[in-house]
């Protein structure tokens, strides 16, 4: 792999300085430290994305980019593509952007100013679904979607929940009668929908000084924008201000767009089921199965409070 990440980075306009594996989530991605300025090279996960949903990706963060949104600028190869193989990995590569993240799945919120920066976040998510509804995606683009079919269809983006393998016979009844539910609560509901991030989890945010920044756009496409402010919050639900948290990510939101406050738990509740599909191609090692558990009881928990009250 760093072999092959030192050959990729010869198809960009750089005099490499230093190459260092940063992150192994999805992608590989290194650090890529040039005479031209610090990049992120991505190595990117076989089959999970094609070349056209890849540049449609990329395509999308440049548009953010310049509209004054922080998210990573694409950078274009020697041949001016956005997306380069070799050995038949695909490559991309982008400006590094500086930062921590807002948080750790697992731990408490340690940052300073949390409702200042809450309310950040939420004014960033909006500058990004308003850029979203301003941008015409060229003639080919294809992404995945975050619709009703995309979350609680037959073949959801994240798995079927509902069928995983590690529910006992009376959780699977339990998630197949909610998901029926959500479906036709989905459905008679007039939730915005448009491009949205998809995955705005903690590690995706960074925090740098007064500066917001959101990274990986693996999971882009269209969807519910609610989710994007329901992924926000779902690692902080076990803080003890989690309602002022959230109140100060919506404010921030209504500072630049409308927000349907109600309809945040609807998908906080479904990103907690999108994570029992999500985990079962993810089970290696003892770590995936405590996660699985986790996964599993949560979602559980929070499906049998939904059916009390519907």
């Amino acid at each position: 792999m760093p072999d092959l990440a030192a050959r990729a980075a010869k198809l960009w306009p750089f005099e490499v300085t230093q190459l260092r594996l940063a992150a192994h989530r999805e992608n590989a991605v290194y650090r890529l430290e040039t005479r031209q300025g610090v990049f992120a090279l991505r190595l990117h996960r076989a089959g999970y994305r094609s070349d056209l949903e890849l540049d449609s990706e990329l395509a999308f963060m440049a548009m953010l980019a310049e509209r004054g949104v922080n998210v990573p600028t694409p950078i274009s190869s020697l041949s001016g593509m956005f997306v380069e193989r070799l050995d038949d990995t695909q490559i991309s590569v982008l400006a590094w952007l500086p930062g921590t993240p807002l948080g750790e799945t697992g731990k408490p919120l340690d940052i300073p100013d949390r409702y200042t920066v809450f309310r950040r976040i939420g004014s960033l998510i909006a500058s990004l679904h308003n850029a979203a509804d301003q941008w015409l995606p060229p003639r080919r683009f294809q992404r995945q979607s975050w619709d009703l079919e995309g979350l609680l269809g037959e073949q959801p983006q994240w798995g079927r929940f509902w069928d995983s393998p590690y529910l006992t016979d009376g959780q699977r009844a339990v998630l197949s009668e909610v998901r029926r539910k959500l479906q036709r609560e989905l459905q008679s509901r007039n939730f915005d929908e448009g491009l949205i991030h998809g995955d705005l989890v903690c590690e995706n945010i960074l925090i740098d000084a007064e500066t917001i920044r959101i990274i990986d756009f693996d999971d882009f496409g269209r969807g519910f924008r609610l989710q994007d402010l329901a992924t926000a919050l779902v690692k902080f639900e076990a803080e003890p201000d989690f309602a002022t948290l959230r109140e100060n990510l919506f404010a921030g939101y209504e500072t630049l767009r409308p927000l349907n406050r109600p309809g945040v738990d609807l998908f906080l509740f479904t990103r907690h089921l999108t994570y029992v599909g999500w985990i079962v191609p993810r089970m290696q090692g003892e770590l995936g199965k405590q996660r699985c558990t986790r996964f599993i009881a949560n979602a559980i928990k929070k499906s049998e409070a939904y059916l009390q009250q519907y």
